[in-house]
């Protein structure tokens, strides 16, 4: 079982809004639910609720939740959700926007309260503004032992972004 983290993928922030993304996060919701795995969806406080093309698709699944977070890392918030709601602490898929920040936080985040849990970064699935380049931007957590990073195609070594 693996959960699926949906990070800040709100109207607010106009990264989110790019249309390659939120199909990509789509499919990513396709699988998880295909799989019967948690999904969180992780809001920034203040900034309104996720996209609603996300939130529609996880219409009559029951297995998906939402959390409000304050800051950049809302890795405190995973942890509650996936604790509370029966969901999977050993393997994460995180999505979303932007990926230097929230996203990085939140991954960073993780790895310091679930040191054990591996973490898989699909890179066709985060955004960070000013960036066209769908790999480019994992240079906070690529190096990181848990986390891996793929795509949609293969595999693809951590070591090749820097």
């Amino acid at each position: 079982m693996v959960t699926l983290c949906v990070v800040d993928m709100q109207v607010y922030f106009s990264v989110s809004q790019e249309e390659w993304l939120i199909q990509n996060i789509l499919r990513e919701i396709r699988k998880a639910k295909r799989r019967g795995d948690g999904i969180i969806f992780l809001e920034y406080n203040g900034c309104g609720a996720t996209d609603k093309r996300l939130l529609d698709e996880v219409d009559g699944y029951h297995r998906w939740c939402r959390r409000v977070k304050k800051g950049g890392d809302g890795s405190p918030q995973v942890v509650d959700a996936a604790v509370l709601q029966g969901y999977s602490q050993k393997h994460f898929i995180v999505t979303g926007v932007e990926t230097e920040t929230c996203v990085c936080d939140t991954i960073n985040g993780l790895t310091l309260l679930l040191p054990d849990a591996r973490i898989t970064v699909p890179v066709d699935c985060v955004n960070m503004l000013g960036r066209n380049q769908q790999r480019r931007g994992t240079k906070g957590f690529y190096r990181l032992p848990q986390v891996a990073l793929t795509n949609q195609r293969r595999k693809l070594p951590a070591n090749k972004y820097e």
